[in-house]
């Protein structure tokens, strides 16, 4: 189309230009008519500028070297044989006749320009005619050619090149040799025929030296002929093996393989222009395997990072599922020793075994879940008061926060205020943010829990804020704190905060981590605020489960921890940390 477009403009520009050149002509034979070859030169301009401004169509560079180089042709072929022209009519006829020269001028121009072309032209369709095979061969290779980078496996690849070759010239035997890195050898990877007698060859052997110093095709015939050892030791394997041509494979001088193909169907030699399309055919060839190497050692890579990824989630399930029983458990083994210092007291068993109950009731739901539930459930979605639960999570840990002498206070700075979540998770939030803030703080220090609304990007969030007066994060550990398997304890396991974390992005929320005006740190965790108006109907509507884990999968992570169906939060973060497909 931009060939057509500017063959429009040229030939426009010289429908103008040539009939007001002419113009300069005609007073010489008399015609009284004033000289417009000028306007049409400026015309003839214009045009061209407006396609080179308006539709970049002439590269200024190439057209005035272009020019140049016709304009000095013409100097050095047109204007000698017009000199000779002018120079016999005046020794013939006495005299130059302006309009032979004339007419010699413009036909010796005509045949400069329109030599090549129709040249070009007689040739193709020449070729055509008298050798149709060779056309068919050339468009052959050039279909082979364009198959080797639009083919991505290897064994594609190699089948589709031996039997293009293999059509082409029909040679009895053809081999394909490839660099085989792990055993430092080419070797053998594909043959039509009969199979060679050799199969691998070193990288240290005759052939590889030879075709890594070769920058052309090897031809069995001249190493043959050749003075130097190696080469008629290479040319002598060629024989043994039926092959008349070795095509190398390189890139950067980096031997990847060869072609080796035996005579030409009626055992005929293979001219010039075959082994430069061959040579050309290697090189693209090589290009191509390398492409697919890469890409292969690319997916071996991804590979492995699946399983570190895959083996990762593994472990963070078994290591969450030992978090989720051992936190109830601890409460539970301090709650036993402080009941036996205090023995008979009312106020301790009546405040403390409702809250051990729920918790034995949620160990017994998530063993339950281990045990019994299906693959995989939603987090269940409730109105939760926020201020309610971090009161049960205070009465929880009282006794330890009393075995480590720290105080527990509960301030609710908004008065019913709801969280659109799942009750047993927002506790489970709770109880970790508050376990860790009783372990960072010191002997007589005070841990306070705050509820509060909070207002992020345009949202209204249930937050709660645990704040301990301990030595507070460096701001190195705030970067890392939330990383599965990061922890500062000495027999922690790194994911308390990450399933903190997973839970809250779970419900949209947000954990994050401030620091206050004196000592200590600040963890807030928000959820979204429960608006009846919205989030009633959502109570109501039966949820579909939207987390499954591939029978692969679930298969591979059962040959690790058992028949035991994972909980809920487990699968999902399984989920999270899978590759994408």
């Amino acid at each position: 189309a931009r060939e057509r477009l500017l063959a429009r403009f040229w030939l426009l520009s010289a429908a103008v230009a040539l009939p007001l050149g002419v113009t300069n002509l005609l007073p010489a034979y008399g015609v009284p008519m004033y000289p417009l070859g000028n306007l049409g030169s400026a015309v003839w301009a214009s045009i061209i500028a407006y396609a080179m401004v308006r539709h970049r169509l002439l590269d200024v560079e190439i057209w005035i070297s272009r020019f140049g180089t016709m304009f000095l042709a013409g100097l050095l072929t047109i204007v000698p044989a017009y000199a000779a022209i002018v120079v016999l009519q005046i020794h013939a006829l006495g005299r130059a006749h302006v309009e032979l020269s004339s007419a010699v001028f413009f036909a010796l121009i005509a045949v400069v320009v329109l030599f090549p072309l129709i040249q070009r032209r007689l040739e193709a369709e020449f070729a055509k005619r008298a050798f149709p095979y060779k056309i068919e061969q050339r468009t052959s290779l050039e279909m082979v050619s364009r198959a080797v980078f639009r083919e991505k496996n290897r064994e594609r690849l190699l089948e589709v090149i031996a039997g293009g070759l293999a059509a082409v010239f029909r040679p009895p035997n053809l081999a394909i040799f490839l660099r085989v890195p792990e055993a430092a050898e080419l070797r053998l990877v594909h043959y039509l025929g009969e199979p060679p007698p050799d199969r691998a060859f070193p990288l240290t052997s005759a052939l590889v030296a030879e075709i890594e110093d070769a920058s052309l095709s090897l031809l069995q015939s001249e190493l043959l002929e050749s003075k130097k050892p190696r080469a008629r030791e290479v040319g002598e394997l060629l024989a043994r093996n039926r092959w008349t041509v070795c095509v190398p494979m390189k890139t950067q001088s980096r031997v990847v393989g060869f072609l080796a193909l035996g005579l030409k169907e009626g055992r005929d030699w293979y001219m010039l222009t075959e082994l430069e399309a061959l040579e050309r055919l290697g090189d693209e060839l090589a290009l191509a395997l390398e492409n697919i190497y890469l890409h292969e050692q690319a997916a071996l890579a991804q590979q492995a990072l699946e399983r570190v990824e895959r083996l990762s989630a593994v472990g963070t399930m078994v290591a969450g599922i030992v978090h989720e029983v051992r936190n109830p458990l601890s409460a539970f083994s301090t709650f036993m020793q402080v009941a036996k210092e205090r023995k008979g007291d009312p106020d301790l068993i009546e405040t403390s075994l409702p809250v051990i109950k729920g918790e034995i009731d949620r160990v017994q739901r998530l063993l339950e879940q281990l045990l019994h539930a299906t693959r995989s459930k939603t987090p269940e979605f409730a109105a939760v008061d926020l201020a309610a639960a971090a009161s049960e999570v205070v009465n929880l840990l009282k006794p330890q926060a009393k075995h480590a002498r720290v105080e527990l206070k509960v301030e609710p700075l908004a008065q019913g205020l709801l969280a659109f979540a799942d009750p047993d998770r927002v506790r489970q939030v709770l109880f970790n943010l508050t376990l860790n803030a009783i372990e960072a703080s010191g002997k007589g220090e005070e841990v306070t829990i705050q509820v509060a609304r909070a207002e992020k990007n345009g949202r209204s969030y249930a937050e709660v804020r645990v704040r301990d007066r301990g030595p507070g994060v460096p701001p190195e550990v705030r970067e890392k704190i939330f990383q599965p398997f990061f922890t500062t304890k000495k027999d922690g396991t790194g994911l308390g905060l990450a399933l903190c974390l997973q839970i809250a992005e779970e419900h949209q929320g947000y954990i994050e981590i401030r620091s206050p005006d004196g000592p200590g740190t600040i963890f807030a965790a928000g959820f979204p605020e429960y608006v009846a108006e919205v989030h009633a109907a959502l109570l109501a509507r039966p949820k579909q489960e939207d987390l499954q884990l591939t029978p692969e999968e679930e298969q591979q992570i059962r040959s690790l921890v058992g028949n035991i169906k994972l909980p809920p939060e487990i699968l999902r973060l399984a989920r999270q940390v899978r590759p994408k497909r």
